[in-house]
């Protein structure tokens, strides 16, 4: 009984890795059901035996896929002690996931592709796995900025930093990345890091100035 229980587990994880990748090659619309299954070994049937349609396939993918991206490439537990520390360590999880081309890549892959072509679940898929993460950046930033920050102020710095890993993304995966045509190596990644970073904080060090300024 074991072994049959084993067996099972096994084709569901296949096939759902397999939708994972199919996902983010391809997107909702473009993938089918049995390019799924062709690659994972298994019955067509499974997808509907193991998940009802296609599209509840699919918010199991965003689930599983998500919290893979977390195990590769987490974050620290928030700390309004030093929330320049945790802008720093997001950043960091962020754009290595963007050049991630393993599993734990794949969230953002198949993120852009529901951007491309948003679907009637879009706005319940952003509210479950990508607000979350933007209601913690603003509550960070504000961290930093201070009372005197207006909420405004709050956003458009919020803004600042996340655009600059999604607009990473989108020019990844268009194939002509703002960075150039070559394949970007880990120490090249490294210092993108390091200068997001450097000119996200420096970028909130001045309007926070401004604000102690009465600004």
């Amino acid at each position: 009984m074991k072994k049959r229980e084993t067996g099972r587990e096994d084709t569901r994880a296949r096939v759902l890795k397999s939708a994972c990748k199919q996902f983010s090659i391809k997107g909702l619309h473009e993938t089918t059901v049995k390019a799924i299954c062709r690659e994972a070994k298994a019955n067509v049937a499974a997808v509907n035996y193991y998940f009802g349609r296609k599209e509840d396939l699919y918010r199991e993918v965003w689930r599983f896929s998500h919290d893979l991206m977390l195990e590769g490439h987490p974050l620290p537990d928030t700390d309004e002690s030093s929330p320049e520390g945790w802008i720093r360590a997001l950043i960091r999880s962020r754009v290595e996931a963007v050049h991630d081309d393993g599993p734990t890549g794949w969230f953002p892959r198949i993120v852009l592709k529901e951007m491309a072509e948003p679907r009637a679940m879009a706005q319940e898929l952003r509210t479950t796995f990508l607000k979350p993460h933007l209601d913690r950046l603003l509550a960070t930033v504000g961290t930093y900025l201070g009372e005197g920050a207006t909420e405004l102020q709050t956003r458009v710095c919020a803004l600042s930093v996340h655009s600059q890993y999604v607009l990473m993304n989108i020019e990844r995966g268009k194939g002509k990345p703002i960075l150039g045509e070559l394949k970007i190596s880990r120490p090249e990644v490294e210092a993108i890091i390091t200068q997001l970073q450097d000119f996200a904080l420096a970028g909130m060090a001045a309007v926070k100035e401004r604000l102690g300024n009465g600004c």
